[in-house]
């Protein structure tokens, strides 16, 4: 970030938005591998804003994040670095879900502490305003835990979002992430809705990027209709030990999300403004057009659904559902490349692999018979295609069938008794 601040570090300095000690009430659900944290009362805050971790059964480890989030160990407990927008493009308004212009006074009746969302600003041409009366709560959806919070706006939109941790076992578990609105209006009406996610892989908050069509990038960027299914970011340009996917339009692990619009990787926002620059200082517009490297600095993304032009169009009481899913994993093995012709406690030696067709042959060596088996794991760490095979010693190929893997880069990982060995290939 600019102007030599974290978003941490604002929260401690003098003459900002929130005093020491500032109390905030979240609600929170759990599975065993993430954590949804959403606000339900910052004082005055109001709710709806929310952060993602991992939890104990994560291979990362415990309390890690995946959205920015200060612990109540540093004096807050703080998921208002991501929120929500619902547009009436009919009546010109703009929500903001968890914004509240209110203040605490102290005994001189000077406001000494106001929410941290008062800060973003509204678009040009449009008002914006409070979602109010809102309830938060616990719930259970399907069988999994998840936080639902439901705002009114009289005569005009119902709005609910639900963050859910899902799933049974950590390579189907996901969160999710809905916004349902309805049009309460009695007359046709147009809406949009952005979800805005400050991504923060362990700890990093200038996450890099990449996706199946452009590859890695650290610039920003935005697109409409986005033309790739998912997405990773991870701490370190060109792949690190972590990654955090993104869902686009990827149906696969029974995930069913609801393409945007509109998709952007684009800046947080720096400290001078304070949190100016940025996607998070604006309730709608996006400043992808600007170029700048968030990579390494502070990025973030944004989903529109309903963008400008492309407004989602609802008779009374008719509703539309935007939905998308992020889960966290680790790169399944150190990328390496055993040396040609070892011997003694290695059994198998990997020389080569190429995709020739729509096959991927692997050409190994092994020191004697071994049973081996080969996965095939996308860039988030899922596997994808597996097999296992009795092969002879010496030297052999095999060849698995990748018809259906879509374009772009993958992990191969080779398995014998004695030995795993990782490396990367790209389908061209």
């Amino acid at each position: 970030m600019s102007g030599g601040a974290t978003k941490s570090q604002y929260l401690h300095e003098e003459g900002t938005s929130l005093k020491p000690g500032a109390s905030v009430q979240t609600i929170s659900a759990t599975n065993t591998w993430y954590e949804g944290i959403v606000a339900d009362e910052v004082d005055c805050q109001g709710p709806g804003t929310y952060s993602f971790l991992t939890n104990s059964g994560h291979p990362w480890g415990d309390g890690l994040n995946i959205l920015f989030y200060v612990p109540p160990s540093s004096g807050y407990d703080s998921p208002w670095w991501s929120y929500t927008t619902v547009r009436d493009y009919t009546g010109a308004r703009e929500y903001i879900l968890g914004y509240n212009e209110c203040c605490e006074e102290d005994e001189w009746g000077d406001c000494v502490e106001w929410p941290m969302l008062d800060l973003v600003s509204g678009t040009p041409g449009y008002t914006l305003e409070d979602a109010y009366p809102y309830r938060t709560g616990q719930g259970n959806f399907n069988g999994s835990a998840g936080v639902r919070t439901t705002w009114s706006v009289s005569g005009v939109v119902d709005i609910t979002e639900e963050i859910e941790m899902t799933g049974t076992m950590f390579d189907n578990s996901r969160i999710r992430y809905t916004v349902i609105i309805t049009n309460r209006s009695g007359s046709g009406r147009n809406f949009g809705i952005r979800g805005f996610f400050d991504v923060n892989v362990a700890g990093n908050d200038g996450a890099y990027f990449w996706d199946p069509t452009n590859g890695w990038r650290q610039d920003e960027e935005g697109w409409n209709n986005p033309p790739f299914k998912y997405y990773v970011v991870s701490e370190v340009y060109g792949g690190g030990t972590r990654y955090i996917y993104g869902n686009i339009s990827d149906s696969s692990y029974g995930m069913t999300p609801t393409k945007p619009d509109r998709f952007s990787y684009a800046y947080w926002g720096d400290y001078n403004s304070p949190f100016g620059n940025g996607l998070w200082c604006n309730a709608w517009l996006d400043c992808s057009a600007q170029n700048r490297n968030v990579g390494g600095t502070d990025a973030s993304v944004a989903y529109w659904w309903g963008y400008d032009g492309t407004p989602i169009y609802l008779n009374p009481n008719e509703s539309f559902t935007g939905t998308t899913y992020f889960f966290a994993s680790p790169q399944p093995l150190e990328v390496q490349e055993g040396p040609s012709g070892a011997r003694g406690p290695i059994f198998g030696v990997r020389l080569a692999s190429s995709v020739v067709g729509d096959e991927l042959r692997i050409i190994y060596i092994l020191t004697r018979d071994a049973d081996a088996r080969v996965g095939v794991y996308d860039l988030s760490g899922r596997e994808i295609l597996s097999m296992s095979a009795g092969l002879a010693k010496g030297q052999g190929e095999i060849s698995i069938p990748v018809a259906g893997l879509s374009q772009g880069l993958y992990y191969l990982r080779f398995e014998t008794e004695a030995e795993a060995r990782t490396l990367r290939f790209v389908k061209q």
